[in-house]
């Protein structure tokens, strides 16, 4: 009773003294509200590049502290702009360099990243094209691998499926965050028991223009199957898991995990690459530390009730014979599923679910030809797409373009290389795969969403980077507001 009194008595004062506000509407009930349009100036695109791989133990290997970057990273890219766009660039910390419009080839000692600004007033939109990929090829005593890595967006939530923390496993999450403002990190772990409950995953710093690595070994130690979801506030940050293999005292794989694309009922991952499926057998048959040669699918369920799917790996050719797989996902966990069997070929995997769901896959790379040589790659969910992407091939190795189209018709697209042009149609629910020539551009233009990866092979290292249209928003973009 007194406490009502004391509400009213409050009310009353507050009502007298003109706090309390009391807003009035001249629109009657029935009445149509005029809709107004507000114009604001679209985001430019960014684009941010991990850097060299990180060395745990310093440049050394023997000293203590948190891991740091060594050697460099090969950048390889092109833009356009059609609408008097600028791009720049920088490492880290350094001053930006304006680059003309064509191909981007440079060495890079530190996270990068790229900004496209159009000139003021302009409402040009998807102006400015931007396609950029960087390439580490590491080969020490303690590391050796291919590490490939499609330049990304920052954001501010996404998910990496992918890792590894058992014995002779390394895991590294690596964030940089390219803004003028810091940001505070958040991370979430799913591992195959459900979410794990670690210290230490909450109020993680990523001041601005750095970049912050942090060893998941320490977090979650011997543990084989998990994914990361990171959220920041603040900067919008960009994110990736370094994972390496080391056998005994041999180095035996390396590769960067990228962010999957978002959870949903049907995913499409270009690129699944077989090869050496013969020796990897041969090594698992003789025992010791194999195990992980068998390749597979990982997937999470980050939602509250148990999702039912189905995988189809498909070959790109009427030799290649897949396989079908079927599981059962619980919620909020992640599993991996062994995709066995497969012969030497060019396959492309396709996953269809009645929950949405996040995926990756991991393929291995051996040969026991004249020494015993082992690497392996993370393959993202890739977001189907249409428009014009572009790459340029590596002048050593094999490239190829694995194209992957998981929707219910034909879909049809372009490919131009060396001033030729042919246009292609793949069926719904297939996968074709396309040679490139050492050192070309290949320029990649849908009419349809397909989803698109190239693998790249260099001395039985392998990586595969996702083909994505980066294209900038323009100017300013007009918005209905009530």
């Amino acid at each position: 009773m007194i406490r009502r009194i004391l509400v009213f008595m409050l009310a009353t004062a507050a009502v007298a003294a003109g706090l309390v506000y009391s807003p009035t509407f001249s629109a009657r009930v029935g009445q149509e509200v005029a809709l107004h349009q507000v114009t604001v100036k679209a985001r430019d695109l960014q684009l941010v590049c991990p850097g060299p791989a990180y060395r745990s133990g310093g440049k050394t290997g023997t000293s203590l502290g948190d891991p740091v970057q060594t050697g460099s990273a090969e950048i390889q890219g092109s833009w356009s702009a059609d609408g008097g766009a600028t791009l720049t660039g920088s490492g880290f910390g350094d001053s930006n360099v304006t680059y003309t419009p064509g191909d981007l080839n440079f060495s890079i000692s530190k996270p990068f990243s790229f900004e496209v600004t159009e000139p003021a007033g302009s409402n040009t939109q998807g102006s400015a094209l931007l396609n950029v990929i960087q390439l580490d090829a590491v080969a020490t005593d303690r590391m050796r691998g291919l590490l490939g890595a499609t330049c990304q967006r920052p954001q501010s939530e996404f998910w990496i499926v992918g890792g590894d923390t058992t014995t002779g496993r390394e895991a590294i999450l690596i964030l940089d965050n390219p803004s003028a403002i810091d940001s505070t990190v958040e991370l979430e772990m799913v591992a195959s028991n459900g979410v794990l409950s670690i210290p230490g995953l909450t109020g993680i710093s990523v001041p601005s223009r750095k970049s912050v690595a942090i060893p998941l070994n320490a977090l979650t130690a011997k543990n084989s199957t998990f994914s990361v979801h990171v959220r920041a506030r603040g900067g919008a940050v960009a994110g990736w898991i370094q994972q390496k293999t080391v056998r005994g005292t041999v180095a035996a794989g390396a590769d960067l995990i990228a962010p999957t694309g978002p959870a949903n009922k049907s995913l499409a991952i270009p690129g699944f690459f077989v090869r050496g499926a013969k020796d990897a057998a041969k090594l698992q048959s003789g025992g010791g530390d194999y195990a992980d040669l068998t390749n597979l699918v990982r997937v999470t369920n980050p939602g509250s009730s148990q999702a039912t799917l189905v995988i189809q790996v498909i070959g790109a050719t009427a030799k290649t014979f897949g396989t079908v797989i079927q599981a059962k996902v619980p919620a909020k966990s992640t599993v991996d599923l062994e995709v066995p069997g497969l012969a030497d070929g060019d396959y492309s995997i396709f996953i269809d679910s009645n929950k949405p769901v996040l995926a990756a896959a991991k393929l291995n790379r051996t040969s026991t030809t004249s020494k015993q040589i082992t690497d392996f790659a993370w393959l993202v969910a890739a977001e189907p797409a249409a428009g014009e992407r572009t790459f340029i091939a590596p002048k050593v190795g094999i490239s190829k373009l694995s194209v992957a189209n998981s929707g219910t018709a034909d879909a049809t697209f372009t490919l131009s290389a060396g001033g030729a042009s042919k246009a292609h149609t793949i069926k719904a629910g297939a996968t074709q795969t396309f040679l490139i020539e050492p050192g070309a551009k290949l320029r990649f233009a849908g009419e349809s969403a397909v989803a698109a990866s190239v693998v790249i092979d260099v001395d039985y290292a392998v990586a595969v980077v996702p083909m994505l249209e980066q294209r900038n928003l323009g100017g300013e973009v007009g918005v209905l507001v009530r």
